[in-house]
Order: C-alpha cells, then structure tokens, then sequence
C-alpha cells in the first residue's frame, strides 16, 4: 500500500471515532494531515460554532482557512475562530466543537476557561504529535474529559513507510574547566570555568525562584564550547546538512549565505531548497510548519528543556518518505547537566535500536 494510501486509510479510521458530545484525543505522528482530518471533523460534526485554538494565529489561518476550501467546507468559514494558545484563556461561552491543536501546548494558564467551565465545548477534539510528558499537562487532561480515541506514534508511522527511516546519533561533550567565562559583580571581576558556572547556576534554581537563572544555564549548555568545537567539525560532513541554531549568535559560527533567522531575508532558505547551498544554519524560523526534502544531516546544537515537542517537531520535518533515503540526526549534549534529561523526553518517541550514543572527548 502507498504512503498516500495508508495516510488516507489511517484519517478515516480517526473520523469513524468521531462522534458529537465526544472528547477525544488524537495523537498522531507528523505528516499525518491533522489540518485535515480536522477539516473533515467539521464537516461530519455540522457544527454552528467553532473554535480552533493553533500555535500561531497568523500562520495557521491561512493554511486552515485554504485546506477548508479546498476539502469543501467553505461553508463553515463564518461559524470558525482560530486563537492562539496564549489567547484562548480570554474566551468564554459555549461552543459546538473546539479544535485544541497541538495539545501539547496546554498549561493551567491558557485552559483556566475550559477547566472551570466558562469556556464550554460541546464536542471536544485535541491533536498532537508530540505528547507532553509534564505531569500537570497530564491533569489538566483528566480534568477536561479527554481520552485517547486514536493514536499513531512516531514509531509506528516510521514502521509503516509514513516517515523516513532514520538514525540519531547522539554527541556527547563536556563543560570546560578551564577559566574562559569573565565574571562581574559589584565587587570585582574575574574568569570562571563552564563547570563551576554550571554549578553555581545549578544552586542559585535550586534556592530561587527567579527565572533567569534557568536561562542563563540551559544558555551556558547551548553554547558550551564542546558544542562549537563540534558543530565546526560537523560542518565538514560530506551532503545536505541543516543545523538549528540555539541563538543567531550562533549561526555566526556559519558563513553569512547560510544563516536563516528572525532577522534574515528568506535567501538562505530559497538557495539550500533549491540545492544551491548545501548548508543551512537555521534558529526556530523554519522548525516548524516546513517541510524538507533529502537533508543528509539534521544537526540540533540544543534539544527543548520545556518538553513541548519542538524538537520532535524539528526532527520530523526531515523524515519526508522518499525511497532509499535515511535520514541522519546529530544531536548535542553537555555530558553530566540537565540536557541530557531534557535529552531523554526527546529520545523515549524513537526506537531504542536507532540510537548511537557517541561520548566524545570534545
């Protein structure tokens, strides 16, 4: 059966499970078609009133708005509201159907509404790729009414030809000791090593509640030196090679033609799709709602501490299904830090067995 065939197959298969009244979710690897088996949700639901929350309001309404006239539901465009996750805590009222896409976004905050029942859904849809770990994402879940109604993980899609094959191969680099960072206080100013400033940073969270102090570290982890000296050699790999940045700062490590963030014009992007570059050295802009073609390398410098899948997301945008392709991922990690538990929530949606864990001297 072709990629199309079974993508088609599995979309009716989730429909067949929707009813009115329902609060289902549906959790589905990327690349399935969520937009449209929402679209086609509405349509079997016939509702009077819509609300579809999304991840960014400006991007998503014009792919939601397109997919409903081109899967013929144009008709329902006067009855639908697309917000953002960080507005949805402004609406109240009942609705037919809300749509909660990506799910995984969901904190006590933006769901004050739905979970004290001034905001009301008739029938309730969540949809994510990426399912939350985090305990009080599992809550506000119960809280909601939500069940599985289907469910296609990242795996499963992988072993049923959905999404490329692939190998994660995982460097490990250590914190420098040698006193490198310069220190200002109000006192004096001195260098301090990456491990003693870890350190220190690690027992300031620990007895603080200032947010700043988690930054600065998860910062001191990305932009380690461990991780310069192997993004420079992983620059060197033969193909088509996409690295997500941690900050713009970093795509300074690449020449000008290849780097591709919030300040940038699209050329870089244009040049690597169009294989006139076989580099790109992007930050956020692009890790999601894009899709890529035959990359060689994906190399992340620094997987999400906030467990929301964005990394996932990232991974799965090069996990296009093309024959005789094998996707190579290279993700970094600060041996012996929080990254490597902030690793291991990524890690747990891919098979063990398509796992290589280098421990580099780096």
């Amino acid at each position: 059966m072709k990629v199309e065939e079974i993508k088609s197959k599995i979309q009716k298969e989730v429909l067949e499970k929707v009813e009115p009244g329902c609060k289902h979710r549906y959790l589905l690897a990327p690349r399935l078609g969520k937009t449209k088996i929402g679209v086609d949700t509405i349509k079997k639901l016939n509702p009077k009133s819509i609300l579809w929350v999304t991840l960014n309001v400006t991007t998503a309404k014009e792919s939601i708005i397109k997919e409903m006239k081109v899967w013929g539901a144009k008709k329902y465009l006067p009855c639908l509201e697309i917000t953002s996750w960080n507005s949805l805590k402004k609406f109240e009222g009942d609705y037919d159907l809300i749509i909660l896409d990506e799910e995984q976004k969901i904190t006590p905050t933006n769901t004050l509404t739905l979970v004290t029942g001034k905001l009301k859904a008739h029938t309730l849809i969540s949809l994510t790729g990426t399912v939350s770990a985090y305990s009080d994402v599992q809550d506000i879940i119960t809280s909601l009414g939500l069940t599985i109604g289907y469910e296609i993980s990242i795996k499963k899609a992988v072993d049923l030809g959905l999404l490329a094959d692939y190998k994660i191969k995982v460097i490990k680099v250590g914190l420098s000791k040698e006193n490198t960072i310069a220190v200002k206080s109000k006192k004096s100013e001195f260098l301090t090593s990456e491990i003693a400033s870890y350190k220190y940073l690690s027992k300031k969270i620990q007895n603080s509640t200032n947010p700043l102090d988690a930054i600065y570290r998860k910062r001191l982890i990305a932009t380690c030196n461990g991780k310069r000296k192997a993004i420079l050699k992983l620059q060197n790999n033969k193909g088509r090679k996409m690295f997500f940045c941690y900050d713009k700062n970093q795509t300074e490590m690449f020449e000008e033609k290849y780097r591709y963030h919030s300040t940038t014009a699209d050329q870089a992007l244009i040049d690597f799709c169009d294989n006139k570059n076989d580099t790109i050295a992007l930050v956020n802009k692009g890790g999601v709602g894009a899709t890529y073609e035959a990359v060689d390398h994906l190399i992340l410098t620094q997987v999400d501490s906030d467990n929301t899948g964005l990394t996932t997301q990232k991974i799965c945008r090069t996990l296009l299904a093309q024959s005789d392709y094998k996707a190579i991922i290279w993700i970094l990690c600060a041996r012996d830090t929080k990254d490597e538990d902030w690793l291991a929530n990524v890690l747990v949606n891919f098979h063990e067995e398509k796992i290589e864990i280098i421990d580099s001297k780096l």
